[in-house]
């Protein structure tokens, strides 16, 4: 079994009713039944509805507009990281929490792409909670 443990980063402003996010990053690591790192995956991604990342989310993703500006756009990205994972052989996605998945379903769905792969999804963060018996999940900086 390999372990897909995934990371995303999204579009993102200082506001009460800030727009709809997209991914505008996905870091991956891959990892054995040992434990053992086989791979990694990083990729940015062009948005689509806000293509200009705000001030704010600059700050805290520490990712660039250029960076974004030249990135694929995201059905260019996702395939490329299915193809990474390689869903013909067993694998679990990983997260810390459901927002990643959910993310993902989200924009998915904004380009009209289906990715059934992501069925085989594994939260980190609920998880964690019911191993040590926490009343509610933590972040992972608490973790």
């Amino acid at each position: 079994m390999r372990y897909i443990v995934f990371d995303l980063e999204a579009t993102c402003w200082k506001l009460r009713k800030p727009p709809r996010q997209e991914i505008i990053e996905i870091g991956a690591v891959m990892i054995d039944s040992s434990g053992d790192q086989l791979s990694e995956f990083s990729a940015f991604i062009k948005p689509k509805l806000n293509p200009k990342l705000s001030s704010f989310c600059k700050k805290l993703t520490s990712i660039s507009q250029e960076e974004v500006n030249g990135a694929d756009d995201f059905d260019e990205v996702i395939w490329n990281f299915e193809d990474w994972i390689d869903i013909k052989h067993p694998y679990q996605l990983c997260s810390w929490g459901d927002y990643d998945r959910n993310q993902l379903q989200m924009d998915a769905e904004l380009h009209n792409l289906e990715l059934p792969w992501l069925k085989n999804f594994f939260c980190l963060k609920n998880s964690h909670a019911r191993l040590l018996r926490l009343k509610e999940p933590v972040g992972v900086k608490t973790a």
